[in-house]
């Protein structure tokens, strides 16, 4: 019997036979198997989606509870919230702060003058002071002899070469 066993596996037909019979079978395995599973899939598509439900009614009543967020706020709505979430209001009230006259960390509240040096090709088209930030905006302006220009070459064939930018 042992004999006919290794005769056989050696046998390159008979393994052929052999391995594609598993691998028909385990195929037909693969797809009856989900008949067999029953409606595993659906009870717990079910239950994922009661859970997402509770949750969603969970977060709707705390937000209920507390004040409505907007994602967008005017300016003096955020710096009203933020004196109000700090209680800055008491400690404004008291004498202390008001002798003291820094904003922040070293930040004085007297006025003080700050400088910049801009470069030569860099002109000041406007100054804005919103919410005590001062926004200023700047152009560049570039020479003709540093503007890229177009050289015509004559000669068999005319063709036009762009220079490049000067350094």
């Amino acid at each position: 019997m042992i004999d006919f066993l290794i005769t056989k596996m050696h046998d390159a037909r008979f393994m052929t036979m052999f391995l594609a019979a598993i691998a028909a079978s385990v195929t037909a395995y693969t797809l009856v198997m989900p008949l067999f599973a029953g409606e595993g899939l659906a009870k717990r598509m079910k239950a994922v989606a009661s859970e997402r439900e509770r949750i969603r009614q969970r977060e709707r009543d705390r937000l209920a509870k507390t004040e409505k967020v907007s994602l967008r706020q005017s300016p003096k709505q955020l710096v009203s919230r933020v004196v109000e979430d700090f209680n800055l209001t008491k400690w404004l009230a008291q004498e202390a702060a008001r002798d003291k006259h820094y904003l922040y960390q070293g930040i004085a509240g007297r006025s003080f003058e700050r400088r910049f040096q801009l470069a030569e090709n860099v002109e000041v088209k406007g100054a804005q002071l919103e919410n005590g930030l001062l926004h200023v905006d700047l152009e560049r302006l570039v020479p003709e002899e540093k503007k890229p220009r177009r050289v015509a070459i004559n000669g068999s064939e005319s063709r036009v070469i762009e220079a490049k930018k000067a350094a």
